[in-house]
């Protein structure tokens, strides 16, 4: 299986968790954040990333789910650097 890579930073998207910790695939408008460098993009619907539409924006800035992750991603980079 090939995953994509981050359009924002480059690092290969190797898999996927969802915030609810259950095992369905992810649906069209669903989230995702980007573990390396917390970019947003959105599931496609047919396994892919699309950029956010203007209401996907709006929806998730401030979204206390979105911030917590985009919060680990941070701590994650910074513990990565050498």
């Amino acid at each position: 299986m090939t995953f994509p890579s981050c359009i924002n930073c480059g690092e290969e998207l190797g898999g996927r968790t969802h915030v609810e910790l259950d095992e369905r695939a992810p649906s069209d408008g669903d989230l995702s954040i980007c573990a390396y460098c917390g970019h947003l993009r959105a599931f496609d619907g047919h396994g892919g990333l699309r950029d956010l539409t203007d209401a996907e924006i709006v929806s998730a800035a401030g979204h206390p789910g979105v911030l917590k992750a985009q919060a680990v991603a941070e701590r994650f980079r910074r513990e990565r650097k050498p």
